[in-house]
């Protein structure tokens, strides 16, 4: 079988923390204002700036122009009109749903249900399965195309993935450009977007195609069937050839040839002059003909946070304090407003510090909130802070800042995780021990700490289950710190103070659950008409066996019941892989997720499903293989 070449980009920022005492340095930043963003007239204008940006710069990285970033010593006066925007997420169905941040923004997944069908994405391909009989009823899979993520929404399918062609070529070929030359081949890549109409099962049509040259898909979001693509697109950072620094794309809608996008579609963002690359923003709706709607901002993105009226982009930089002589961390946030189907850019703020994951993001009220952690060093001390910042979101140019609560943690510690619900939230930092801290933010204008529980271990994933019910996935520590084995605790919410009421240990000193770095492998299901529900959490148990020198590997998916009255209750282990099991089936059979059905729940890994009956002590009913094993 012809292997696929394929290979990812990931950026990432590497935090390296000093082990030494630390010291308390206060840092002072110029506060010029925000410019607001603006788009170029021409591609005159547009190669003329990338022109000087490298004369300038001399093609590398820098990072110029202001910003106003807010700290914690700042507080102002006023209040914002109310604009209720609901975060809580909710589940009555006869089958569990992709686990999502915010109720009506979906996010793409890897395995979806729709109580009839299993719909998953393994190993680049894409497999609709009878639920059932577990018989394979369409398979879609594409040379060059690597599927990684989809959508799916009543009789339409979203396959997300990226597109690598290698073309050899001649090594005297002086037509190609040494960026895009790799040992003897000449290689392509972007973001394809495919849209199956899977009305018939037996008769599934391609609606729709898109292609974004050269570009790499950091996130992307769906409501009501309008989808939302953000990409980074890096080619013009590195150089570029003659008249080849525009952004291409393809859309089946408008033609089969490229589209090479309008410079009125680009626009400068002059506080992100770090490095010149695209911020390439799409919107679509997956059920008509019209044509996408395709924006590029001079700048790029980390991550992204979206409700049901905005979208939030963020970007975190390094930058050196000449004063204090101290590196620092600062986040751009830029606020895009959903009209018309359509992003639209309204304003930018800056904070200090950097946030955790999407879930140290939120919008509730007119509101922007976000958790940040403040790393501070140089060679000789580090500080670390914590707060969570407030800022408008719904001033126009630049996001005006409303207040901030520091002191989360004490000396040394990060976030590790945050959720927030309404007007309160929940932040956990780590060392030794896990603070929870809850806040209360029913007044923005004076957030504060109302209770803490300090505890061994860490909860790295937070998951509000009810009003007065909060479970925390993570890992279990000493007192010193050093990590023991997976923990599930229930915490009690009611009072200011939470409260552990329950809390499920599995030992191995480097055991795991992904769910500490992806929230989509937390599975919860509540069976209709039922006071209690299901959670579904795979773990990965490795350890050195006791007086020998070997090691134990198994992977299991966990099943939970917790009851409204706050009963945690291990109702089922089910075996997916153990070491005696020859090291090649180690990648195949590695868990995915979880699923739930009306009375039945799956274990699925990249090559096979098994069904279990819940009603009759787990007791597995089928199983099927459908990726051979190479």
């Amino acid at each position: 079988m012809k292997k696929l070449l394929y290979s990812l980009l990931t950026m990432f920022l590497a935090f390296v923390l000093i082990a030494c005492d630390s010291k308390t340095t206060t840092k002072k930043y110029e506060l010029p204002e925000i410019s607001s963003v603006s788009n170029f007239a021409s591609y005159d204008d547009l190669k003329g700036y990338l022109d000087q940006f490298y004369e300038e710069n001399e093609g590398y990285y820098t990072l110029k122009g202001g910003m106003r970033f807010f700290t914690t010593n700042m507080m102002v006066d006023g209040m914002l009109e109310s604009s209720v925007t609901d975060t809580t997420t909710s589940t009555n169905s006869g089958y569990s749903q992709t686990n999502t941040q915010v109720e009506g923004v979906d996010e793409s997944d890897t395995v979806i249900t729709d109580g009839e069908y299993i719909y998953l994405v393994t190993m680049g391909r894409f497999v609709i399965i009878n639920a059932e009989s577990l018989q394979i009823v369409y398979t879609y899979t594409e040379e060059d195309l690597y599927i990684d993520k989809m959508y799916i929404e009543e009789n339409r399918v979203v396959l997300l993935g990226s597109q690598y062609t290698y073309t050899p070529v001649e090594e005297t070929d002086d037509k190609v450009s040494e960026d895009y030359y790799y040992f003897h081949y000449y290689y392509e890549y972007g973001v394809k977007v495919v849209i199956l109409d899977i009305e018939d099962k037996a008769a599934i049509e391609i609606a729709k195609e898109l292609y974004f040259d050269q570009s790499y898909l950091t996130e992307s979001r769906m409501i009501n069937g309008q989808l939302y693509l953000i990409m980074n697109n890096y080619f013009v950072n590195y150089g570029y050839l003659e008249d080849n620094f525009v952004p291409l794309y393809q859309d089946s809608t408008v033609s089969e040839g490229e589209i090479t996008l309008p410079a009125e579609n680009i626009y400068y963002m002059p506080n992100d002059n770090y490095s010149i690359s695209y911020l390439l923003i799409a919107s679509l709706n997956i059920y008509d003909e019209e044509a996408a709607q395709v924006d590029a901002y001079i700048g790029s993105t980390y991550q992204i946070y979206m409700s049901l009226n905005n979208l939030y982009s963020v970007v975190y930089r390094s930058a050196f304090d000449e004063e204090t002589g101290y590196y620092t961390y600062n986040t751009y946030v830029l606020r895009f407003e959903i009209i018309d189907g359509k992003l639209v850019y309204q304003a930018m703020g800056g904070v200090t510090g950097s946030p955790l994951n999407q879930f140290s993001m939120d919008e509730y009220n007119g509101t922007f909130r976000i958790a940040t952690t403040d790393w501070s060093w140089n060679n000789d001390s580090q500080t670390i802070q914590n707060q969570l910042f407030i800022l408008d979101a719904t001033s126009i140019d630049e996001m005006t800042f409303i207040s901030v609560l520091g002191g989360l943690g004490k000396v040394g510690e990060r976030i590790y995780a945050v959720r927030f619900s309404g007007v309160t939230a929940y932040v956990v930092t780590f060392v030794q021990t896990d603070p929870l801290y809850k806040l209360d933010l029913s007044n923005p204008l004076e957030p504060k700490i109302v209770g803490e529980l300090h505890e061994n271990g860490v909860s790295d994933y937070l998951h509000q289950m009810s009003d007065d019910l909060l479970i925390g996935v993570g890992r279990q520590a000493d007192s010193e710190g050093r990590f023991q084995g997976v923990k599930i605790s229930l915490y009690d919410t009611t009072g200011n103070n939470p409260e552990n009421i329950d809390t499920y240990l599995v030992e191995g000193t480097y055991s795991y659950t992904p769910v500490t770095y992806d929230h989509k492998m937390f599975v919860y299901y509540q069976p209709e008409g039922q006071d209690y529900w299901y959670v579904a959490i795979p773990v990965f148990e490795y350890d050195v066996v006791v007086g020998t020198y070997e090691y134990r590997y198994v992977q299991n998916l966990y099943v939970f019941k917790i009851t409204l009255e706050g009963d945690l209750e291990l109702a089922a282990k089910l075996p997916v892989f153990n070491q005696n099991q020859y090291y090649e089936s180690y990648y195949y059979d590695y868990l995915l997720r979880g699923l739930f059905i009306n009375d039945y729940v799956y274990s699925i890994t990249y090559r096979s499903v098994k069904q279990y009956d819940m009603t009759d002590g787990f007791k597995e009913l089928n199983s099927v293989v459908f990726v051979p094993q190479e």
